[in-house]
């Protein structure tokens, strides 16, 4: 089986220009958040946006990188063995349901890195986007995640499942050898997906001393049955197969930031302390992982959401669908860092 190594981190990024004015918030040439000191770019943040709020360019920029990396000789090997990692994770306490040991959210922030990064040797300027499944929990294959131009497709074949539109259908796209090879594969199972008065009311209120609560409600209530109303490869253990998983997976990672970013209890629950070996990752504990402020590499992450959330260390607070036919909301609806 071939097994991911992640390559040394790149060299520090040399910028060609200087920013101004002094303590500002500016955007660096790979399109990340800094603060601006002493003329420099300090501090600086990878912004991970709605899908929903991109605009057509970027959405197709992300979608493109995916599908170089997936086949271009020059990524493929590494992707394949990235992938075929998140397979073998759910035989790790990374898929662990006992919260107490379990690595789930931390080693989903170790995966996303991994693949961002993969894509950022294509383009700089690409992070992994958040599919915000909230936003349309009636109609949720009306999101724009699933435009069949500048999305992940939404129908797929009667015979088999197989994806039939977007570019990721069966003529120009197949899933990596550890899943068997062959096409991406998809029911579309007509569900509610979780609103945002769940998120908001259930979950994010949970405090710390609620983390059995908050973790089990996160994985398995939400998480995992999202999974399972898409169907196919992304309710089984080759879901990271599915290029639209990895859009699940940072929502995920959002809430779970949301939450740690209420206070610094919530910051410090359960991860920040453990320093057991992170699963499958020579060199890495959990706690590398516990704040996306501050992981390794000198990496920080940042979503770019509609609440009230800040890119530093402060702790602000934060039936079936209907009729298939209706129009899908407009690129950029509720703004984009880069529009």
């Amino acid at each position: 089986m071939l097994v991911f190594s992640p390559p040394p981190p790149p060299p520090p990024l040399v910028l060609t220009v200087e920013c101004d004015p002094e303590g500002s918030t500016v955007l660096d040439e790979c399109g990340r958040q800094c603060t601006c000191v002493n003329g420099k770019y300090t501090d600086c943040c990878r912004l991970r946006p709605d899908y929903a709020a991109m605009s057509s360019e970027d959405k197709l920029r992300y979608i493109n990188a995916v599908l170089r990396v997936s086949s271009d000789p020059a990524y493929k090997p590494r992707y394949d063995a990235l992938i075929a990692t998140y397979t073998s994770s759910f035989d790790t306490l990374a898929h662990s349901t006992k919260p107490n040991t379990s690595q789930f959210f931390v080693w989903s922030r170790y995966f996303l890195i991994q693949y961002e990064n993969l894509l950022r040797e294509v383009d700089c300027r690409i992070t992994v986007p958040y599919w915000d499944w909230t936003a349309l929990p009636l109609n949720p294959y009306m999101s724009p995640v699933f435009d069949p131009v500048t999305g992940f497709g939404d129908s797929s074949r009667e015979s088999d499942n197989c994806v039939t539109n977007g570019l990721f259908n069966y003529t120009g796209f197949a899933v990596t050898p550890s899943a068997g090879g062959g096409c991406l594969q998809r029911e579309y199972r007509l569900q509610m997906f979780p609103t945002r008065a769940i998120i908001e009311q259930d979950v994010l209120t949970l405090p710390a001393e609620e983390f059995v609560e908050f973790h089990q409600f996160l994985q398995l209530f939400i998480f995992s049955n999202i999974r399972c109303f898409i169907g196919e490869q992304m309710c089984s253990r080759d879901c990271a197969n599915d290029p639209l998983f990895v859009l699940h997976l940072a929502q995920t990672d959002y809430v779970f930031d949301r939450w740690q970013r209420i206070d610094t209890t919530r910051l410090s629950a359960r991860y920040a302390g453990d320093t057991t070996p992170l699963a499958l990752v020579p060199g890495r504990r959990v706690s590398d992982y516990a704040n996306n402020l501050h992981l390794p590499d000198g990496v920080r992450v940042c979503y770019n959401g509609h609440h009230d959330f800040k890119c530093h260390d402060g702790f602000p607070l934060g039936h079936s669908p209907g009729d298939h036919q209706q129009p899908r909301p407009q690129d950029g609806v509720c703004g984009s860092v880069r529009d």
